[in-house]
């Protein structure tokens, strides 16, 4: 986790990474150049069974590795994290509801609550874990497709509604899930949340 930024960085404060067994990992912590030596890193904190505080660029000891966008990282590596928390954590993102995240430094310890922003907090980091913007895409023809389908490459949740068959099989090929509106009017069970854009692609009024 991120714990600590100054200057310009590739990732956010509070940007998580993980590294599995067989030299595998997940997500990303800067442009490459921290994450071979973060894996030495995360061993010796697992081998230990202590959370472990790395830090890279300005004020880092470790002078032969460079930060190419400059200003400092400080990376807290957490060995073996509460599985309980972060299946209630898994929970409440598959129900697109907010959370923060708290650990704490030194030991390790985590919990939820629903208040907290990221930062740190004394000895504890929180990470504010908000749902990703879930896209409800209205429309027909190409415009209303080709949206959907970059929404759908870039990762993000999506619908894509339309009278119009041909643009809903268009966004079915590029994976994106589809609803045929067979009246014009907004799906009385559609429930938007704050997380949610609405995207009208209509050619006509």
């Amino acid at each position: 986790v991120i714990i600590g930024v100054d200057g310009p960085s590739y990732r956010p404060l509070g940007a998580r990474m993980a590294f599995l067994p067989g030299n595998q990992r997940v997500g990303t912590l800067s442009s490459g150049c921290i994450e071979s030596d973060l894996g030495l890193h995360a061993e010796t904190a697992l081998r230990d069974g202590a959370p472990r505080r790395v830090r890279y660029g300005e004020g880092s000891p470790f002078i032969d590795i460079q930060l190419p966008c400059g200003g400092g990282l400080e990376i807290l590596l957490l060995p073996r994290p509460d599985r309980k928390v972060l299946a209630a954590l898994g929970e409440k993102r598959m129900n697109r509801k907010a959370c923060t995240l708290n650990i704490t430094c030194d030991t390790g310890m985590m919990s939820l609550e629903d208040e907290g922003h990221t930062g740190m907090d004394g000895l504890r980091f929180q990470v504010r874990i908000e749902p990703e913007v879930m896209f409800y895409v209205f429309g027909k023809g190409p415009e209303a497709s080709t949206f959907a389908g970059m929404i759908q490459s870039a990762g993000y949740p999506n619908l894509l509604l339309s009278p119009d068959k041909e643009t809903l099989e268009f966004g079915q090929h590029a994976g994106c899930a589809v609803r045929h509106l067979k009246q014009a009017e907004f799906p009385s069970d559609l429930v938007p949340d704050p997380w949610s854009a609405l995207v009208l692609f209509f050619p006509d009024h």
